[in-house]
């Protein structure tokens, strides 16, 4: 999403006012926020761009003199209004040891396409190693090592521009890294959250079955950080379609969020 404030007034014909009715999109919806004027001294507007693509508008103007009753011919202003990547906060499981590589797309909000990436990173506990700041068209963190017997978080705050030079907000990615000791020790308790929201059975084949009284945001990913699945569910989520192997489920429910690894058979 992104937000243009103008106004025109000096560089169109000399008149008293100017008049136009609703403007049009294209495409249709994608910006909001045009509206139509009667009898103004210029043509201004706050346009909000909802998609992840560039989008126009389209002005018909009828310039006027209020003076003598003089109407001119009518004329056109056409606005390109450019995506800002406005991204969601990412939270990620890892054994000790791994990498991840994460390019986000629409499932975490408004990803234009050829957004790059500027990231620094904070270690909470100064128990990690290999992690570095960067930049590139994904974000990502390379043998991540964890010294201690326990979890631990790293912090990247990243900084997202669109190829058009948006700069959309900052926004993190919480790494939880697993102890040198057991890298499943990490987010993995079954009871959850004050509805106790039990998941199971863990290996699965075809399904993970929740013991919940509430509708539970569940987003799937592969252990390289890759978004795969993205539902709201109540009682169970079909994963019968991915390949064999490990997998990090985040669940979540208002401000309360629970990450597990999952083994599909």
């Amino acid at each position: 999403m992104s937000v243009l404030v103008f106004s025109f007034s000096d560089i169109f014909p000399v008149a008293s006012s100017y008049s136009w009715s609703n403007p049009v999109s294209n495409p249709s919806g994608a910006i909001t926020g045009g509206q139509s004027g009667a009898n103004e001294s210029s043509i201004s507007g706050t346009l909000t761009n909802i998609t992840s693509s560039s989008a126009t508008l389209t002005y018909t103007v009828t310039p006027s003199n209020l003076a003598d009753g003089c109407v001119g011919e009518d004329f056109i202003i056409t606005i390109t209004v450019n995506p800002e990547p406005q991204i969601d906060n990412i939270y990620l499981s890892l054994c000790n040891g791994d990498s991840f590589d994460v390019t986000p797309d629409d499932i975490y909000g408004n990803v234009p396409v050829g957004v790059t990436y500027t990231w620094t990173v904070i270690d909470l506990s100064n128990v990690i190693t290999g992690q570095l700041d960067g930049s590139g068209s994904s974000i990502y963190g390379n043998n991540l090592t964890n010294t201690s017997s326990s979890c631990a978080d790293l912090v990247y705050t990243v900084s997202p521009s669109s190829s058009d030079g948006c700069i959309g907000n900052d926004f993190t990615i919480t790494v939880t890294v697993g102890s040198s000791a057991d890298c499943d020790d990490c987010g993995l308790s079954i009871n959850d959250f004050s509805h106790e929201i039990i998941s199971y059975p863990n290996p699965t084949s075809n399904f993970v079955y929740f013991n919940s009284d509430v509708e539970l945001e569940v987003i799937v990913y592969n252990i390289l950080g890759k978004h795969l699945i993205h539902e709201f569910v109540t009682d169970k989520l079909d994963i019968s379609f991915l390949e064999k192997g490990t997998y990090i489920i985040n669940i979540i429910n208002g401000i309360n969020r629970s990450t597990h690894k999952i083994i599909k058979n």
